[in-house]
């Protein structure tokens, strides 16, 4: 269940000043990669998405073991995956739309081992960087119960 959609477009200092804002463990974000995806990573962001998702779905009791690698799978499309890649290890992935009005993220998940380390930050960096050149917002939604939404709130 989505909670809000949120409308973003912001300008890029806005997103420099996030920065501040990153826990001291945060990942050096010159060592992330967004890789394109291809078929054969399906089955490996699937099970990154249980991973990511399972407390969240518990919390409002919705955790099933297939379907939630079943809706990312019924719906991967490679061109608007990226897997988020550190020292050629995957750390997660995001799926951004593009629309004519707008860009849409559609799913941002972080493994949980490397949650907390300013991944998202730099995803939503990313994101913005991509949305500033193409004169075009950015909406997402976030689970209710999902520490997303403190991140996009």
């Amino acid at each position: 269940m989505v909670l809000a959609i949120a409308h973003l477009h912001r300008k890029p200092e806005y997103c420099s000043a996030r920065n501040t804002l990153l826990p001291d463990n945060a990942m050096n974000p010159d060592n992330l990669q967004f890789v394109e995806c291809t078929r054969d990573d399906a089955s490996e962001l699937a099970e990154l998405r249980a991973r990511a998702m399972e407390p969240s779905l518990r919390k409002v009791g919705r955790f099933d073991e297939q379907r939630v690698r079943s809706r990312f799978l019924d719906s991967f499309v490679t061109e608007n995956t990226r897997k988020i890649v550190a020292d050629d290890v995957l750390c997660g992935f995001y799926v951004l739309k593009r629309n004519s009005d707008h860009h849409y993220l559609d799913h941002l998940y972080v493994d949980p081992e490397f949650q907390g380390q300013g991944i998202g930050h730099a995803v939503m960096r990313e994101v913005l960087r991509e949305s500033e050149a193409s004169g075009l917002p950015v909406r997402l939604g976030a689970l209710r119960e999902s520490r997303a939404n403190e991140f996009a709130g």
